[in-house]
């Protein structure tokens, strides 16, 4: 492990823009913006403002971790174009979360003793955005888009118990007992940061920053 273990965070996957600085798993400075859909005015602005705020400049960064999508197309385009103007030419390691997982992170902080947690966003347009971790966050499936009403008939199928979380928990009404964490519905760099770290003490990270989009802009998706 590295002596330094300084990173750059930020989400601007949906409509919401967060910057965070920390110093392994300290948080050493946040920034947002005031209101949503600024991702592209306010992105590097924000981000100038935690390294000001924290004492740091690029030079001392060592990480920069970004959240590659689902979501908005033009806010993943926005921080993963960010991301990659900022680490070329330097020393700072990239790593990809995807947005789901990010979510699902937050939730595993305030859940017990459960078998499964589901992460469900609001794609628009009748779909969700959705994907399942095991209790200790690992994925149990690739992040996929849905109908509303198969992401139901697929939580029916499912057994156990189960955390349900994300912006997608509005458009769903499990008749069986769950897990319902409504707090946590998008990305936020301050957890974005967290999670990074952790996966940096594990040596499990991607350095990937391909966008997750799952489906292409105004294309029309098939019900599976």
């Amino acid at each position: 492990m590295p002596p330094s273990m300084k990173i750059l965070a930020f989400d601007t996957s949906n409509a919401k823009c967060s910057v965070a600085i920390a110093d392994g798993d300290r948080i050493m400075a946040t920034a947002f913006a005031p209101s949503p859909n600024q991702q592209a005015e306010l992105l590097l602005l924000l981000i100038e403002q935690a390294l000001e705020k924290a004492g740091l400049e690029y030079k001392d960064l060592d990480f920069l971790a970004v959240t590659t999508g689902p979501g908005s197309f033009t806010g993943v385009r926005i921080g993963l174009a960010a991301a990659e103007g900022i680490i070329m030419g330097s020393n700072i390691v990239p790593i990809g979360i995807n947005s789901l997982e990010a979510i699902n992170f937050r939730a595993l902080e305030h859940a017990r003793n459960f078998d499964q947690s589901i992460v469900l966003m609001n794609a628009y347009r009748g779909q969700l955005y959705i994907q399942s971790f095991d209790s200790a966050g690992a994925a149990l499936s690739k992040p996929a888009i849905m109908n509303n009403q198969d992401v139901m008939d697929y939580l029916h199928s499912l057994s156990g118990e189960m955390v349900l979380t994300g912006s997608g928990l509005e458009f769903i009404n499990p008749s069986f007992d769950a897990i319902m964490l409504p707090r946590f519905p998008l990305p936020n760099a301050r957890n974005l940061a967290r999670l990074a770290y952790r996966k940096i003490r594990q040596n499990n990270y991607s350095t990937d920053l391909s966008p997750v989009y799952i489906r292409l802009p105004d294309a029309k998706v098939k019900a599976s």
